[in-house]
C-alpha cells in the first residue's frame, strides 16, 4: 500500500481535533457576568476544562474577555474565570456565546476539575465499572482521562471497552485515533503500532471506515520509517564491530612479529656474547702463541655480527612489508566502513525530508481549519438575521406600550376637566383593555419564541 498523502494525514488529524473538542458535557449551571456596566446572567448550555458555551447572552462581543462567575451545583463555592468570546452570538445564528478559558488560571481550572472528576466522570466511573462498560460512555470517560492526563487509564478502558462491544466502529476509530497519537509521543513506537495494527484489523473486519484505512495506511508508513532506523542502526554497530575487529587483528600481528624479532635477536646476542666469552677465555693462556689466530678469530666475529645485522635488517624489511599489507588492509576495511556511514546519512535526511512533510501537513490542516470557520460564519449571518428582526418586534412593542401609558395619562386629565365625558373615557377605558390583552398575547407569542430559540439553542450546542 502506498503512503498516506499528505492531505490524507492532515485529515486524519483533523478528524482526531474534532473528536478531542467534541468531548464537552451538558450542563443549565448559572453564570453571572457584567456587561456594558450591567449585571447580566445567562445559563450554561455545555462545560468542559477549556471553555463553555453561554445560552443568549446577546450583549457579549467577539473578542472581548470577561470575568465569569460559574454557580456549581456541588455545594462548595462558585469558580470564577477569565474567557474569551471566540464566538458571538452574530456567529452562532443567535443560540449564545462559545467562551475559551484564558491562561493562567491554575487554582479555578483545579476547582473546575474537581467539579468535573467528582460529578461528570464519577458517574461515568460508574457506569464503565462493570465487564461490559457501553461503548459511548466509555468513549466519553477516555477522552476525560486523556484531557486530565490520565492515558494508561484511558488504555485500559479501551481495551475493556473493545472487547465487551466488538462492533462498534466508532469505538475502533477512537481507539485507534489514541494509539496513534501515543506512538508520536514515545521513544519507542514499536509495541503501540503492534496494538493498533491489531485494533485496526478488528475494526475493519467490523465495517469499512475512511479513518481507519487512514490509520492502517499511517502505520505502514511508520513500520517502514523504524525498519529503516533500526537497519541503519544495525548497519552503524556491524561497522563500529567489523573496525574493532580488524585493529584487534592488526595488532595482535603487529605485537607477534615484534615478538618473534625481538626473540630471535635476543637468542643470536646471546650466542654471540657467549662465543666471545669462550674465545676470551682462551687467550690469556695463548695469547702469545695464537695472536694471529685471535686476530683471524676477531675478524670472523665481525663478519659474523655484519651477517647477522644484514639478517636483522632483512627481517625487519620483512616486518615492514607485512605491516604495510596489514595497513592497506586496514584502509580498505576503514573505506567500507564509510560507504556504510554514507547510507546510514542518507537515511537520516530521509527521515527529516518526512519531517518536513509533516510541517507541510500541519499548515494544510490550519488553513482547512480557517475555511472551514469562514463557511460556518456565513451560514450564521443568516441566523443572527432573524434575531435582530425579533429584537426590532419587541422594541416595537415596548414603544407601543409607552405610546398606551401617555394616551392613558391623557384621558385621566381629560376625565378631571371635564366630567361629562365619563362616558367617552369608559368608553375609551373598554378600548385600552381590549388592546392590552392583545398586547399580553403579543408577549406570550415572543416568550414562545425564545422557548423556540432555545430549543435550537440546545441542538446547535
Amino acid at each position: 500500500m502506498a503512503s498516506m498523502s499528505s492531505p490524507a494525514r492532515a485529515d486524519l488529524l483533523a478528524r482526531f481535533g474534532e473528536r478531542r473538542r467534541a468531548r464537552r458535557f451538558a450542563s443549565t449551571l448559572r453564570v453571572e457576568y457584567a456587561s456594558g456596566g450591567r449585571r447580566a446572567i445567562s445559563f450554561l448550555a455545555n462545560l468542559s476544562l477549556s471553555g463553555m458555551f453561554l445560552r443568549s447572552a446577546g450583549t457579549l462581543k467577539q473578542g472581548e474577555e470577561h470575568a465569569f462567575t460559574i454557580l456549581l451545583d456541588d455545594g462548595g463555592d462558585p469558580v470564577e474565570l477569565s474567557g474569551r468570546i471566540v464566538e458571538d452570538h452574530s456567529h452562532t445564528r443567535g443560540a449564545g456565546a462559545r467562551i475559551a478559558f484564558v491562561d493562567g488560571q491554575a487554582t479555578a481550572v483545579a476547582r473546575l476539575r474537581d467539579y468535573v472528576t467528582g460529578h461528570v466522570m464519577a458517574n461515568l466511573e460508574k457506569s464503565c465499572a462493570g465487564a461490559r462498560p457501553s461503548a459511548e460512555k466509555a468513549m466519553d470517560l477516555a477522552a476525560f482521562y486523556v484531557e486530565a492526563g490520565r492515558a494508561d487509564e484511558a488504555l485500559e478502558l479501551y481495551r475493556r471497552a473493545v472487547a465487551a462491544n466488538r462492533r462498534s466502529l466508532p469505538l475502533y476509530e477512537q481507539f485507534g485515533l489514541f494509539l496513534f497519537i501515543r506512538a508520536g509521543e514515545v521513544s519507542d513506537p514499536a509495541p503501540w503500532l503492534e496494538e493498533l495494527a491489531t485494533v485496526l484489523e478488528a475494526g475493519r473486519a467490523v465495517r469499512s471506515s475512511t479513518v481507519l484505512d487512514q490509520l492502517a495506511e499511517e502505520v505502514e508508513r511508520r513500520a517502514r520509517e523504524l525498519s529503516a532506523r533500526q537497519e541503519a542502526a544495525a548497519r552503524e554497530a556491524e561497522a563500529r564491530r567489523v573496525a574493532a575487529e580488524v585493529e584487534a587483528q592488526v595488532a595482535g600481528v603487529v605485537e607477534e612479529r615484534l615478538a618473534e624479532v625481538e626473540a630471535a635477536h635476543r637468542q643470536k646476542v646471546a650466542e654471540l656474547e657467549q662465543a666471545l666469552a669462550s674465545a676470551r677465555e682462551a687467550l690469556p693462556a695463548e695469547r702469545a702463541r695464537l695472536s694471529e689466530e685471535i686476530a683471524a678469530r676477531e675478524a670472523r666475529l665481525r663478519d659474523e655480527q655484519e651477517a647477522a645485522q644484514r639478517v636483522l635488517r632483512e627481517q625487519a624489511a620483512e616486518n615492514e612489508r607485512q605491516a604495510e599489507a596489514t595497513r592497506t588492509t586496514l584502509a580498505a576495511r576503514e573505506e567500507e566502513l564509510r560507504q556504510r556511514q554514507a547510507a546510514a546519512e542518507e537515511v537520516t535526511r530521509e527521515a527529516a525530508k518526512l519531517e518536513r512533510e509533516i510541517a507541510g501537513a500541519r499548515q494544510a490542516l490550519a488553513a482547512e481549519t480557517d475555511a472551514a470557520r469562514e463557511r460556518q460564519r456565513l451560514a450564521e449571518a443568516a441566523l443572527a438575521e432573524g434575531q435582530r428582526e425579533l429584537e426590532s418586534d419587541r422594541a416595537a412593542l415596548e414603544q407601543r406600550l409607552v405610546e398606551i401609558e401617555a394616551k392613558r395619562a391623557e384621558l385621566d386629565a381629560a376625565a378631571a376637566r371635564h366630567a361629562e365625558r365619563l362616558a367617552q373615557i369608559d368608553a375609551w377605558e373598554q378600548d385600552h383593555a381590549a388592546r392590552e390583552q392583545r398586547v399580553a398575547a403579543a408577549e406570550q407569542e415572543n416568550a414562545a419564541r425564545a422557548a423556540a430559540l432555545g430549543e435550537r439553542e440546545a441542538s446547535l450546542a
